[in-house]
């Protein structure tokens, strides 16, 4: 990554750190605090994504290398709430789950919310090793710049780093509209746009409606054929 594109990546991250710490001090672990606007549509994109992780086979839910659990890796943690979901709600046994946010104030969250489990979750801004599938829930939907384009090609950096460490693939969501806009700081694409870029940069992918989240898409970025 050259000089000048490298400054502009840190200066978006330190915005976006300097907002979600400031909203994590202020609302606390619970959704309000990452600008989820309810917990029932943060737990309706957890339910989208990881079913669109099971559509990957025809055979229904996968399974890891050797019958282990599916690895994933959530990039954007936040607090911790995907974790948690998936102890409390989910099968915990079907999957294995590393947490990753370039935020350490929600990293420091995490390992308050789950002190016996602080190994989970580190800061970084990609998987720490090799997983079948990449996360995103929300990850990109607040942003700190007025540019479209030059939000989708900071998404798209971010969306390689982890490309590489993803052996089955990625899944996330974006808020879709017409027409690509930003407003009140929040990015939406539109589903084709975003469908043919991960495309041309990744592999195959597909969206859905997120379930009973109006405008809200999930996105299967796959290396299967």
């Amino acid at each position: 990554m050259k000089f000048l594109q490298r400054m502009r990546r840190f200066t978006i991250e330190r915005k976006i750190n300097q907002t979600y710490a400031k909203r994590l001090a202020a609302k606390g672990s619970r959704p309000e605090g990452v600008f989820w606007n309810s917990e029932a549509n943060q737990i309706n994109r957890f339910v989208t994504l990881l079913a669109l992780i099971d559509t990957v086979t025809v055979d229904g839910p996968i399974t890891g290398k050797a019958g282990y659990p599916v690895s994933i890796a959530e990039i954007g943690c936040g607090y911790g709430a995907l974790y948690r979901y998936l102890q409390q709600r989910d099968a915990p046994d079907r999957w294995r789950y590393h947490g990753v946010d370039i935020n350490p104030a929600m990293i420091a969250a995490c390992r308050r919310n789950f002190p016996k489990e602080i190994a989970h979750f580190m800061v970084a801004d990609r998987p720490q090793y090799e997983v079948d599938f990449s996360v995103f829930s929300g990850t990109y939907n607040l942003t700190p710049v007025e540019d479209c384009e030059q939000w989708l090609g900071y998404i798209l950096q971010g969306l390689q780093s982890c490309w590489t460490l993803s052996r089955r693939g990625m899944v996330l969501n974006f808020l879709c509209a017409p027409e690509a806009r930003i407003s009140k700081k929040i990015y939406y694409t539109t589903r084709q746009d975003f469908i043919t870029a991960a495309t041309r940069h990744f592999g195959p992918t597909i969206a859905v409606p997120t379930k009973n989240v109006a405008g809200d898409f999930s996105f299967l970025i796959s290396r299967d054929s």
